[in-house]
């Protein structure tokens, strides 16, 4: 075992703590039950409200988003 080892915290602790995570999930959940939201939308929107672009990601990787496009914009949508 190495120092690094000693010091490193296990991996659910990395990264932005949860309730961040969760509560972008929970917003990010709400918004797009109202329908597909340009990408573009939901940043101005997350930046707002507080949440991070990183934070946003992940969030949609949690819901599992459905990413499409329209013409050049990015659409996400809820599954």
């Amino acid at each position: 075992m190495t120092a690094d080892d000693l010091l490193t915290p296990p991996e659910a602790e990395r990264g932005r703590p949860p309730k961040a995570r969760d509560t972008a999930t929970a917003w990010l959940e709400s918004v797009l039950r109202r329908g597909p939201t340009k990408k573009k939308v939901l940043d101005e929107m997350a930046d707002t409200n507080g949440i991070t672009m990183a934070t946003l990601r992940r969030a949609g990787d949690t819901l599992g988003i459905i990413k499409s496009k329209d013409g050049k914009e990015s659409v996400w949508a809820l599954p």
